[in-house]
């Protein structure tokens, strides 16, 4: 996001388990692209419906940030609701 600022990311996601589906959606960052080091988790357990919440987490000047859905069991749908917004610190 910024080769000179630290930069304070914050996202909406939203997963959808249906009935027997359980996900994450893990934020990532660091020096390297794509970025391996997770920062942050939104994970949702099989039985719930549609859960959303927010990541927020800071990506270090110079480092690149990914936010990555993972299916753990079943099929849930993983999505970011909205805008990401970037803030520099």
């Amino acid at each position: 996001p910024s080769l000179e600022f630290d930069v304070l990311v914050c996202a909406s996601v939203q997963i959808d388990s249906g009935a027997a589906g359980d996900g994450k959606i893990e934020a990532l960052t660091d020096g390297v692209n794509p970025p391996t080091t997770v920062v942050g988790t939104f994970r949702v357990g099989t039985a719930l419906t549609v859960i959303g919440g927010q990541l927020t987490f800071v990506c270090k000047a110079g480092h690149y940030y990914r936010l990555l859905g993972t299916d753990t069991a079943g099929t849930p749908t993983q999505s970011v609701v909205g805008n990401v917004y970037e803030y520099v610190l």
